[in-house]
């Protein structure tokens, strides 16, 4: 019996069963099962890697099997574009391989600057009865081509601003290109964007639907909402679906909140905990509002009985021996307390020159408060004395203390504050409220736009990390809406490169269309290199905002540049699997394990970090996945080496591509952090490695780069 195969070359098990009929004699049943390959008498198999870097030294081959009982001598060409074979090697070699046995053929080349190599192995024997030829079976597309990179570092510069209006403006950015960049590889992309706050209905969906209902939740669910819903009614934005889910989620909120009631007038964070000074500020704020929004159901009696027990509080600090035998965390307490009382009203009905003491007695302690404190505080003054002088100087204060999103953006500005466990208190929660008092104080000040652009990008999804980071940071962007009036946008606007329109000349924004976004990308070929570009943002007459942001991302020669650090700073070093040393190295052999080790330093607090590390072409990275004895227990792991103050990391997921290792992690704190994993060597040659660079996702001119390095694999 014979079996034709399919036209694959590769091991076959076969399961052979028969029986007979029975009709001579006792019916008889048989199985055998064998394996057996399927193969041709000559067989060529490419050895090459996965990609290439512009200017790499190294041998390509192809191993030849010779699957026929006799000896064979054979010619071997390799036939291909994108290289130069060195030392004098010529494309065909002859070669003769024992029967049954197989050698392989090596062709030293040097890489040219092309963007890809096409190759082709091919084998005949002397009368050309036998033959066989192959492309790399790792190549890209139909023709199985292998990808070449430059041997460049990409570099992402930024900034930003914006046009308000009503009156006609206009802003000119110069934009010069480095001269070592690459001619053909690179952008500049433009953002225009004329309201930063349409994405906080967003974050309600997000509290509305939130799974937990501590007291503080319960208060997010639906305070956040009144204002929102205020807020697009006073500009004629009135959004009907958010208004008909309000009058249950506040209905809701507060027979939560009456039933909960402590007999002291108190909540705690949970129904079972005693009354929590900070929880109950909160849940007044929100009671509070509700009546001022004019929902009947709100019990003064209840709002009364908060009040007292807060200023119960208060007073019982006082006499205790005053503010300065108080922990830091409870004057922070205290200014959110202080805060609470004002917004509800509550302190209306006391003694005026005893609040604005209590207030006088905090701003001498400023210097001990954290920034969210001192934003409750500057609110709590403007609204007892909005011609308060001190005013100026807490807003100097938090004027001095911004922070450029990783200490080297234009488009991005926030606060980072130290660490209170005791009153929710994150960086993100402080620059919303950093950004409210401000925007009360001074909306024209030039840092508040950066601050929204933060907090937009700060977001994860539709919402932000915890409940009262959304919460506070829809409640400062609507104060920003409201107060810039942006959603009455109406005007024309355009955008000229070297004089040239890339819009429309009526291109306009009108109330229907202010949520929108426009997106340019101009291709770095298409910009002067012998001057500078001359990039023209107006605002034509009318109300309305015009935020832009610049990005201009150039590819630079690795040769010609150093280590580069703005926000990041990133070492790489190289060592030897089994040197407990660590001494760094620039060679290795063929077959060993090298550990890579990346040095991270975060300058300041990063958020969406992205680690790129490129991998000499001759390598492979170890995939921990695979079950393989040599990398159990050695999967790549970020550490903090020296972390410069309190916080958290998140390491979400390592990426191993053919060409580079990617890390990604979600936050990094102040610090160091070392990121480890490891190479198999396989392939001889001198490899350009390409530096390793580091950026946060939505703020690219944060960015750090290592230096390149000349890897050399010995046979």
């Amino acid at each position: 019996m014979s079996i034709t195969l399919p036209d694959n070359l590769t091991t076959w098990h076969i399961d052979a069963r028969a029986i007979t009929t029975g009709t001579d004699g006792p019916m008889l049943v048989g199985q055998s099962t064998a394996d057996f390959i399927s193969t041709k008498p000559l067989l060529i198999r490419p050895v090459t890697p996965r990609f290439f870097v512009v200017g790499d030294e190294l041998s390509i081959g192809a191993i030849v099997n010779n699957n026929t009982p006799r000896e064979q001598t054979v010619q071997v060409e390799l036939i291909g574009t994108g290289f130069t074979v060195l030392n004098d090697v010529t494309l065909i070699q002859t070669v003769s391989i024992p029967a049954q046995g197989r050698q392989r053929v090596d062709w030293p080349i040097v890489v040219l600057d092309v963007s890809n190599i096409d190759a082709t192995f091919t084998v005949r024997n002397e009368d050309g009865s036998y033959t066989d030829g192959s492309k790399p079976l790792l190549g890209q597309g139909d023709e199985r081509l292998l990808p070449v990179y430059r041997y460049v570092a990409h570099e992402t510069v930024g900034t930003a601003g914006v046009l308000d209006g009503p009156e006609a403006r206009r802003v000119t950015e110069t934009i010069e290109l480095p001269e070592q960049a690459d001619t053909e590889r690179g952008s500049l992309r433009i953002r225009l964007d004329h309201t930063l706050a349409g994405p906080m209905l967003d974050g309600l969906n997000y509290l509305q639907n939130y799974p937990h209902q501590c007291i503080e939740q319960t208060v997010s669910r639906f305070l956040p909402n009144i204002m929102t819903m205020r807020a697009l009614a006073e500009l004629n934005q009135s959004n009907p679906e958010l208004k008909q889910n309000l009058n249950q989620q506040v209905i809701f909120g507060l027979q939560r909140l009456y039933a909960l009631q402590h007999s002291d007038g108190g909540w705690g964070w949970f129904p079972g905990d005693a009354s929590n000074p900070l929880t109950t500020a909160y849940a007044l704020i929100g009671l509070s509002e509700a009546r001022n929004s004019g929902f009947a159901a709100v019990d003064t009696s209840v709002i009364e009985r908060a009040g007292d027990f807060l200023y119960g509080y208060i007073a019982q600090q006082e006499g205790s021996g005053g503010l300065d035998n108080l922990q830091d965390w409870k004057l922070n307490q205290r200014a959110f307390i202080l805060y609470a009382l004002n917004r509800s009203a509550y302190a209306s009905g006391l003694d005026s020159a005893t609040y604005a003491a209590r207030l006088t007695l905090m701003y001498e302690q400023r210097h001990r408060l954290n920034l969210d404190a001192q934003a409750f505080l500057m609110m709590s003054m403007m609204a007892n004395d909005p011609n308060d002088p001190r005013l100026e100087t807490l807003k100097s204060d938090f004027m001095s203390a911004a922070t450029f999103a990783g200490s080297a953006s234009a488009t991005g500005i926030h606060w980072e504050d130290r660490p209170d466990y005791y009153n929710w208190t994150t960086d993100t929660r402080t620059t919303a409220l950093v950004l409210m008092a401000l925007a009360h104080y001074d909306v024209t000040n030039d840092l508040l736009p950066g601050a929204v652009r933060w907090l937009m990008t700060a977001r994860q999804a539709d919402a932000w990390e915890t409940t009262q980071e959304t919460a506070w940071s829809v409640m400062s962007l609507t104060d920003w809406m409201l107060l810039t009036r942006e959603l009455e946008a109406n005007y024309a606007f355009g955008v000229d490169l070297n004089g040239e329109a890339l819009l429309p000349e009526d291109t306009r924004v009108t109330p229907d269309t202010v949520r929108e976004s426009q997106r340019l990308r101009v291709e770095i070929e298409e910009l002067l290199w012998d001057e500078a570009n001359q990039v023209v943002i107006t605002h034509g007459e009318g109300p309305g905002n015009l935020y832009y942001t610049l990005h201009l991302t150039t590819f630079l020669d690795v040769p010609g540049i150093e280590p580069a650090s703005r926000g990041i700073s990133i070492e790489r070093q190289y060592y030897l699997a089994d040197d407990p040393a660590r001494q760094p190295i620039t060679s290795a052999k063929v077959g060993d394990e090298v550990v890579v080790m990346l040095t991270i330093t975060a300058l300041r607090s990063l958020n969406y970090v992205v680690i790129e590390d490129p991998i000499p072409a001759g390598a492979e990275a170890v995939d921990p996945h695979l079950l393989t004895t040599s990398i159990v227990g050695q999967r790549p792991h970020l550490e903090i080496a020296d972390r410069a103050d309190w916080g958290w990391w998140y390491f979400s997921h390592t990426e191993l591509r053919d060409e580079k290792v990617v890390l990604y992690a979600t936050y990094l704190g102040p610090g160091t952090y070392t990121y480890v994993y490891r190479l198999r060597l396989g392939l001889p040659g001198q490899f350009n490695v390409i530096p390793a660079t580091g950026q946060e996702f939505y703020f690219p001119e944060v960015y750090g780069r290592s230096a390149g390095m000349l890897f050399t694999i010995e046979p």
